[in-house]
């Protein structure tokens, strides 16, 4: 692993500083002047943009409440979703175990 010089630490944490202040929407206009020009001129300080920004939705998704259809015992998948509704799509009925054949 290669090792930061102090030099790039410090702009390692700014950047971190100014990036979770940003998320926490308590960064002030020069800050975020500050931050778009390390964004737009240090790659290292991208890499650590990027980072945060993934940590950040990373632990949103994982605390997230859960969503009414997984309360509810059933999770729907975005892509067949409607595999776990009584909607028809076809116009035809299923056949119903209570009704007489």
């Amino acid at each position: 692993m290669g090792s930061f010089s102090s030099d790039e630490a410090g702009k390692s944490d700014r950047t971190q500083e100014l990036t979770w202040a940003l998320m926490d929407e308590l960064i002030t206009d020069a800050e975020m002047s500050e931050l778009e020009e390390m964004l737009r001129t240090d790659k290292s300080a991208r890499d650590g943009y990027v980072r945060c920004m993934q940590l950040h939705a990373d632990l949103a998704t994982h605390f997230a409440p859960p969503s009414d259809s997984q309360s509810a015992g059933k999770q729907l998948t975005p892509i067949l979703g409607f595999l776990g509704t009584d909607a028809s799509l076809t116009g035809l009925e299923s056949p119903k175990s209570d009704t007489a054949r």
